[in-house]
């Protein structure tokens, strides 16, 4: 097989968003989880994911997922912090970036997201689809 020597970019810019509402404690499979990004046919990349909470929060914790189609695995635990957002006081927000982008190889993947409270939430993923 011969080694690839272009660099490949991302055809399309990618802003995935979801709004987590429902409180799960499960770190395997979530059942209370939102999907964020679905993959396409030619892969994903995703390069930054945001989230941004709309209500009071109290301390818990965001979780992230990939799903392959049939299982999913926990990639990252984001720490919410508890805050009564007011007229001088920012409600709850938090950025990853990934040391390496998350690739999503085909359309059967899924970047998925739970909270720990019912508390909304907005998940926000940036990247690009290949192809």
């Amino acid at each position: 097989m011969a080694k690839a020597t272009s660099p490949i970019f991302t055809h399309e810019p990618l802003l995935g968003l979801a709004q987590a509402t429902l409180a799960d404690a499960l770190l395997d499979t979530p059942v209370n989880f939102v999907t964020v990004v679905t993959g396409n046919a030619e892969g994903t990349r995703i390069d930054l994911v945001r989230a941004k909470a709309t209500v009071v929060t109290t301390a818990g914790m965001l979780r992230l997922f990939i799903w392959n189609g049939t299982n999913s695995r926990l990639i990252k635990e984001i720490p919410m912090a508890a805050i009564t957002p007011s007229a001088t006081v920012e409600s709850f927000e938090a950025e990853w970036t990934p040391t390496e982008p998350i690739v999503l190889p085909d359309a059967t993947w899924e970047l998925r997201a739970s909270i720990s409270a019912a508390e909304a939430t907005n998940i926000y993923a940036f990247g690009g689809h290949f192809g």
